[in-house]
Order: structure tokens, then sequence, then C-alpha cells
């Protein structure tokens, strides 16, 4: 899951892999020019015995940076008892080069008179500022599966399923840039010799592996498309109809009926062949299907797709959000060469100047869509109508599910529309005008295709 911030997505899309989000499952806490992810091994051990916090660190920009790490071990449990951990350093600088990713290793070894128990939580700080003029190599959000990665797979499975590294926040978060993480302590006591409790840190990936990286990934993307490939609309329309209504409930936006289906057209025209109809996209190239590199192999997931559309979500609503401007676009008299029919508006009026904004505007708006789905922050009206729900209307006839009745789905975008205050909100004349449009026009298509409302 991605956590943090950062101020913008790269300008083209990233050679690099995301090989922390390959690890890590895609949990990831975003600090500007640095991604992290926490896990405990073992995460359940007796006093006297070792265990590692296990820090992932990837560097998303063009340039070296130092990464502070702070490891901040609970003193005492809810009862007020005392804890004793050693670790040798609390505090650690780690320099990374250009687009590196690496491991840091640190031991704690719990001592008398730690009590047992269980979920002693514990954190983990990550400080890092981006170089002055620096670039990021890697898309913020996540990117494709490594086509080269030099580990065994018997220690990559440990890492992926045994580890569980996760970018958890905590509820409240301590502080900022800070993750959580838990571990017991079971019952006896381990007497051994001292184990070396030095930090060290490990490369896992660097910059000179692209080469070789970038020869590999091509049959890893071939698969990959031939997995899309076997994806049907029936079962993703639903799924992603079910993971919209929920995320946005979680951050406090109870979407209405035709709201959920809106964004879920243009979420699956996204899904589909969106990507490769409109000019200026392609399916390889999208977060989502860069995304789904990572669980290419995962086939327990692949085969629930309710799962898997949740572990995608964030990326596509982000890929169906900059589709969405480009059908907005050309819904407002902008040039296209789209294969799709697109909704033309009735009235004649001048065409606003610049009613979409710039495309550092768009990509701003696109991002606080993003960051408020996983970080779980409020947002307002316009997020949800400009450019999803708007979009999705705009599609309204080319995404049908198999038994959805298009009569009875138009009337419940119109009543959640009309139960809507958007007058207050940014852009509201050009919302309004489009939806005005898009309903209008779409009710003259279906009495054109003679549909029956039954």
């Amino acid at each position: 899951m991605q956590r943090g911030t950062t101020s913008r997505f790269p300008s083209a899309v990233s050679q690099y892999p995301d090989v922390l989000g390959f690890i890590s499952g895609d949990a990831r806490l975003t600090v500007d020019s640095v991604q992290a992810a926490l896990g405990v091994y073992p995460k359940r051990i007796a006093v006297g015995q070792s265990f590692e916090l296990l820090i992932l660190l990837q560097n998303i920009c063009d340039h070296s940076i130092t990464t502070k790490v702070v490891v901040q071990l609970p003193h005492r449990n809810p009862s007020g008892e005392r804890l004793s951990l050693f670790a040798a350093r609390d505090t650690l600088d780690i320099s990374m080069a250009t687009g590196e990713v690496g491991l840091l290793h640190v031991p704690v070894r719990p001592q008398l008179p730690t009590p047992v128990g269980q979920n002693y939580p514990l954190a983990v700080r990550i400080d890092a500022v981006r170089p002055r003029g620096s670039k990021l190599v890697r898309d913020p959000s996540g990117g494709r599966a490594p086509g080269v990665f030099n580990m065994s797979v018997h220690r990559l499975e440990i890492l992926q399923h045994e580890v569980g590294f996760a970018a958890n926040l905590g509820t409240p978060a301590p502080s900022a840039n800070t993750m959580i993480a838990t571990f017991d302590i079971l019952p006896g006591q381990i007497l051994q010799p001292t184990a070396d409790s030095t930090p060290r840190y490990e490369i896992l990936w660097d910059a000179k592996q692209l080469a070789q990286d970038q020869i590999t990934y091509p049959e890893i993307e071939a698969k990959t498309r031939e997995l899309v490939q076997g994806f049907t609309r029936a079962p993703l329309y639903e799924a992603l109809q079910n993971e919209t209504k929920s995320r946005f409930a979680e951050i406090g936006m109870a979407l209405l009926p035709g709201e959920i289906l809106a964004i879920a057209k243009i979420m699956t025209y996204t899904m589909e062949d969106g990507l490769d109809l409109e000019p200026g996209f392609n399916l390889v190239g999208s977060s989502w299907f860069q995304r789904l590199t990572l669980f290419r192999t995962d086939t327990d997931l692949l085969s629930n797709m309710d799962r898997l559309v949740s572990r995608l979500y964030t990326a596509t609503i982000g890929d169906a959000a900059r589709l969405g401007y480009t059908l907005l676009a050309q819904h407002l008299g902008q040039p296209s060469t789209s294969n799709i029919p697109m909704i033309k508006p009735n009235r004649v009026t001048k065409p606003l100047q610049n009613p979409l904004g710039l495309l550092e505007d768009q990509t701003n708006h696109i991002i606080e869509i993003h960051e408020a789905l996983d970080r779980l922050v409020p947002i307002d009206l316009t997020h949800v109508y400009w450019p999803l729900v708007l979009a999705g209307a705009l599609l309204h006839v080319n995404i049908r599910g198999p038994k959805e009745n298009l009569w009875e789905t138009l009337d419940e975008l119109r009543t959640a529309w009309q139960s809507r205050n958007v007058t207050k909100l940014p852009n509201a004349i050009t919302i309004s005008n489009v939806m005005t449009d898009t309903l209008h026009n779409t009710e003259q298509i279906l009495t054109r295709m003679r549909l029956s409302r039954s």
C-alpha cells in the first residue's frame, strides 16, 4: 500500500523496476526521494533470542541520497511493565546510489525482565530529502517487476511470504514518516553466545543491473499481457463496483449507486482496451499493468478477481483519471483520434477557456485522489466527479454489464447527480454543463437504440 507524499510523477514511464514492491507485495512508505517497507523476522522470540528489523529501502530519484533510519523500541507494555530491548544503534544514515534498492538489518535482543506478551509495537522513522535538481526515475505509486533479480528462490520466498513486509502507519500514526510493526515474546529464556548485534546494509539491486534488466523484462511483459487478455468483463466490472464502494466509504465519501457505476465504467474501460485505443496511452506503460507484473505468478491472487482488483485499485484509478481527462477534453471539443464514439455536447456555446487546467494541475489532482485513497484521508466531490464520474458517464453506453439495464443505470446516475450540491466546488459550471449534456444525450442514444426500459 502506498503511503506518504511526493510532488509529482515522473514525466515518462519509469525504466527502473519496482524491486521494493516486488518483495513487499506493493507495501511502501514514500518519503520524498526514498521508499521503505518494514518487516520483523522472526516475529515470535524468547528472551535472549535476537530478531531482526528488516527495512527495505528504495531510492526513486536520479541522484545519490542519504536515508536516515531511526529505530524506536518500546520501554513499557500497556500494563506498565518494563521492557528491555537491546539494539546496538538506533539511528543509522544509509548512503544510496541512484535507483539503488537495499535491505537494512537491525538486530534486536529482548532481555530480562521483558515479560511474555503479544503484539508489542515498535516504530521505524524514515527521513530523506531529494537533492536539488534531481528527477524521479520511478513512479512513486509503484512500477514493474524486475527482469533481473540476483537472489535465490528460497530467500526470495522467505522475504515475500514469511517476513510480511508492510508500511503500517498505526492508528493514529505516532509521527510523520513512521512505520509500525509488532513482535511477540514467548515463554522461556534462551541462553546462547552473544550474537553479532551490528546493523548491516546489503544492496539488493543497483543501476548496474538496469541494462540486463531491460533486456529480460519484455518476456515478463508478454506473459502479463496474456493474463490481461484472459480477464472477462463481468467479474471485473462487479469487482470494481464493490471495491469503489468500500474504498470511498473508508475515506468518508459514501458514493451513491450511480456514482459507483460510473467510476466502475471508466476503470473497466481502463483495464480492458481503453489505454490502447486512446491517443497518448498504452496498456503496458500503465501503472496498473506494471503493478500486475508484481503478482503475475501468484496463482491464488489471480484466481480471485475481488482480491486482485483490491491490490491493483489505486494504480488503476490513477490511470483511469488520466484517461478520464482525455475523454473530457474530447467531449469539450479538443482534437481526438479515439475509436470510441463519444457523446458530443448539444448546446451551442463557446468552448470554455482551458476548463481542464494545465497538465500539472491535472497531475496534482490525480495525486490527491491517489493519496486520499491510500492514506485514508477525506476528499471532496470535485475528486469524485472530476474526472472520474464525468468520464464514466461519457462511457455509459460503451461499458455495460451482462445484466445491466442501461435505462436503470442512467436513472441512478441522474438521481445521484440531482442529490449532490456542487455549486460551490471548483469547476462547478463545467461539471454541471458536462453532466447535463451527457445525461441528455445518453437518453437520446438509448432511445435511438430502442432499448427497452424493462
